[in-house]
C-alpha cells in the first residue's frame, strides 16, 4: 500500500492497544494509507486484538502481560527508533482518533516547523467530549500551563507526532496515563518546539475502561511531580560540570555461555511456565538449564524431566540456599542465572542482561519483577515490591535472586550462599559482594513475571522467616536495611511494638487507650493511595490490614530472635541426609566429602 504523504522522511504510526478488538483492524487499515509502517503495541490483550492487527498488516509487538499505558508508549518510542523512523505518529486503538487526520498531524514535523505536534480536541470544531472528561482535561492542562510561556489547550491528547529530535531527547519514566504530560513537560524543558493542530474525536461505548477519577488524580499528580522535578533540576544544575556516566556499558560482552539454575520445592504450579521461558530465550550462545529439585512431594521432578535438555538434580530437602549452591556447583558456564521456579522470563532477558557484564567490576545484574498473580494477597505483595524496586537506583546494594545473573567465578571467590539462613541469604550474598568491591546492577528495563505467595498462612510464615534472619544479618553487618527494604519499613516494627504496648498499658488507665491500635493501619495509607492511583486496582484497599498483620509478624520474629540470642537457643536445621546435599564449605568453595 502506497503512503499518501509525499515525504522522503520515514513515518511510523504506533498504536498502543488493549482489548480493542472491534476497532483495531479499521485503525490499522486506514493508518497504513498515510505512513510507511504501522506498529501495534499490544499490552496483554485478552481478546483477538493482536491477531486482527496482524491480519490488517501491522507489526505487532506484545507485552505478554499488561504493563500500563505508560509502558506501551515507551514501547512505541522504542519501536520507532528500531525502525529508524524520522517521524513517529501515535494514535489510540479504540477508534477515537481518525487516521485520515494523520497528514495534518505530521505536516509541521515534516516541514521542520515543530518537534512535537499535539492534536487538540479543543481547537476548531467543538468537541463531543463528555463534560466530566472536559473538566478533568481542563484542570490538567491548567496545571501544565500555570506559569509557563508555552501554552497548550489539550495536555491529555494521545494523537501526536514526534520528530527525530523528540524521539531521542529525554528518557521516559511514568508507567501510567501520566506519561502524556511527562512527555510535553520534558519536551518544553528541553526547548523543543511544540505545536497544536485541531482534530476531531469520536466517543462511544467501550472507548475507555479507566476510572475517570483515578485517572484524573494520577495525571494531576504526575504534572505536579514533573514540574517540581524540572524546577529542582534547573536550580541544582551545574552546566560547567561534565555529566557522570551512569548507564551500564552497551558494548558487546565477551560472555557467550550461560547456565540457568532453578532451585525448586513443590513448584508444579508454575515450573512448566518457568522452564518454557528459560528454554526459549533469544540467545545464540551456549545455554544449559539446571533444575535442583529440593525433595518435592508433588510433580516438580517429573515436569522438569519432561523438558528435553534440562538437567534435573534430585536432592534431600535442605532449603533454597543449599539447593542453589548445588546448582551453582553443577553449572559449567561463566555466567550463572539464578531463577525462581515461580518466575517467567521475557524473551529478550538474556540479550539485555549479558552486555552489562562488559564492565569487569560488575558481579551481578538483576531484572525487574512484574506481578503475575491474580489473587488479592499476591497482587498486594507484588505491587509493593514493584513500588520499592521503582525507587532503587541502577547501581544498587541488593538484588533478589528471583531473576539475577552472576559471574560464576565471583560466586566462587566470595563463597556460596549461607545455608544456615532459611531466608535473607540473597541479602547476605549481596552485602559480601559489595564489601569485596563489586557492583550490583538492577536493570528495570529487563523483566520477569513473578508469582508471589498468595495464601495468608504461607505469606506470614515467609515474612516471619524474613524478619528473623534479617535480625541475624543486621547483627552481622551492623546495617538493618538496604535500598530495597528501606529504613522506613524497618522502623515500622518498633513503632507497631510501641503502639501495642502503649495501648495495652494505657487500657489499665483508660478504656479508650486500645483505640490507639487504629493508628497501625494508618501508616500504610500513603502507599495504599499511591498504588491505588498507579495500579487502579481496588484490592490494594486491603493493603493497610495485610501490612499491619505483617508488621506484627515481624515484631513477633524480632522478639523470638532476641529471646533465642539471650538464651543462646538455636533452632536445629533439618538433616539433609546423604548424597548431593552432603557437602561442606571449605575456603569459600564447596567440597564434596
Amino acid at each position: 500500500m502506497e503512503c499518501k504523504i509525499l515525504s522522503k522522511q520515514k513515518i511510523v504510526a504506533a498504536v498502543p492497544c488493549f482489548n480493542s478488538e472491534p476497532f483495531i483492524g479499521d485503525v490499522v487499515t486506514k493508518a497504513r494509507e498515510y505512513v510507511d509502517r504501522v506498529v501495534v503495541v499490544d499490552d496483554g490483550s485478552h481478546d483477538a486484538s493482536p491477531k486482527i492487527a496482524r491480519a490488517a498488516g501491522a507489526l505487532v509487538v506484545s507485552h505478554g502481560v499488561s504493563r500500563g499505558y505508560g509502558e506501551s508508549i515507551k514501547s512505541c518510542f522504542e519501536e520507532a527508533r528500531k525502525n529508524d523512523a524520522d517521524i513517529l505518529v501515535i494514535l489510540d486503538s479504540d477508534g477515537q482518533h481518525k487516521p485520515d487526520e494523520i497528514p495534518q498531524i505530521v505536516a509541521s514535523v515534516v516541514s521542520g516547523e515543530a518537534d512535537l505536534v499535539i492534536g487538540s480536541r479543543f481547537l476548531g470544531v467543538p468537541s463531543s467530549m463528555p463534560r466530566y472528561r472536559r473538566l478533568g482535561v481542563g484542570i490538567i492542562t491548567w496545571l501544565f500551563n500555570a506559569g509557563s510561556k508555552v501554552k497548550i489547550t489539550d495536555a491529555q491528547s494521545g494523537f501526536r507526532a514526534y520528530g527525530k529530535e523528540a524521539l531521542n531527547a529525554f528518557p521516559l519514566t511514568e508507567k501510567g496515563m501520566g506519561i502524556s504530560v511527562e512527555i510535553i513537560i520534558k519536551a518544553r524543558s528541553k526547548g523543543l518546539t511544540i505545536k497544536e493542530v485541531p482534530i476531531s474525536c469520536s466517543y462511544h461505548a467501550g472507548s475507555s475502561t479507566i476510572n475517570p477519577i483515578l485517572h484524573g488524580l494520577s495525571v494531576a499528580l504526575t504534572v505536579v511531580k514533573c514540574r517540581l522535578k524540572t524546577a529542582w533540576d534547573r536550580i541544582t544544575a551545574k552546566p560547567e560540570q561534565a555529566p557522570v556516566q551512569s548507564e551500564p556499558p552497551i558494548e558487546t560482552s565477551p560472555i557467550g555461555s550461560v547456565s540457568i539454575v532453578i532451585p525448586a520445592h513443590n513448584a508444579e504450579r508454575t515450573l512448566r511456565d518457568c522452564l518454557e521461558s528459560a528454554t526459549t530465550l533469544n540467545w545464540t550462545g551456549e545455554l544449559e538449564v539446571i533444575v535442583v529439585n529440593d525433595d518435592s512431594t508433588d510433580n516438580t521432578s517429573e515436569i522438569a524431566s519432561s523438558f528435553s535438555g534440562v538437567k534435573v538434580i534430585d536432592i534431600p530437602h535442605g532449603g533454597a540456599a543449599r539447593a542453589t549452591n548445588i546448582g551453582i556447583e553443577a553449572a559449567r558456564h561463566e555466567v550463572v542465572v539464578l531463577l525462581d521456579a515461580d518466575a517467567i522470563l521475557e524473551k529478550d532477558w538474556l540479550e539485555k542482561i549479558i552486555p552489562t557484564f562488559a564492565d569487569p567490576t560488575i558481579a551481578a545484574v538483576g531484572g525487574y519483577a512484574v506481578t503475575a498473580n491474580s489473587s488479592i494477597i499476591g497482587k498486594i505483595v507484588g505491587y509493593d515490591v514493584e513500588s520499592r524496586l521503582n525507587r532503587v537506583p541502577m547501581d544498587t546494594d541488593h538484588l533478589y535472586t528471583m531473576n539475577t545473573a552472576y559471574r560464576r567465578e565471583t560466586l566462587l571467590e566470595v563463597g556460596p550462599f549461607n545455608e544456615e539462613l532459611l531466608a535473607g541469604y540473597d541479602v547476605d550474598l549481596s552485602r559480601r559482594l559489595r564489601t569485596t568491591g563489586y557492583r550490583l546492577i538492577l536493570r528495570k528495563d529487563v523483566t520477569c513475571r513473578h508469582y508471589w505467595r498468595d495464601d495468608l498462612r504461607g505469606y506470614l510464615w515467609q515474612q516471619y522467616n524474613y524478619a528473623y534472619y534479617r535480625m541475624e544479618l543486621a547483627q552481622r553487618f551492623r546495617m538493618p536495611y538496604d535500598q530495597v527494604t528501606g529504613l522506613g519499613m524497618i522502623l515500622q516494627v518498633p513503632f507497631a511494638a510501641a503502639l501495642v504496648l502503649v495501648a495495652f498499658f494505657g487500657s489499665l488507665i483508660s478504656p479508650l487507650a486500645p483505640l490507639l491500635l487504629l493508628l497501625l493501619p494508618l501508616i500504610h495509607l500513603p502507599k495504599t493511595f499511591s498504588l491505588l492511583i498507579s495500579k487502579k486496582d481496588a484490592c490494594v484497599l486491603l493493603l493497610p490490614l495485610l501490612f499491619t498483620i505483617r508488621n506484627l509478624c515481624w515484631g513477633w520474629a524480632a522478639v523470638d530472635w532476641g529471646i533465642r540470642r539471650v538464651t543462646r537457643f538455636r533452632v536445629s536445621r533439618p538433616d539433609p541426609g546423604p548424597g548431593l546435599a552432603d557437602t561442606a564449605v571449605t575456603g569459600g568453595r564447596r567440597q564434596t566429602r
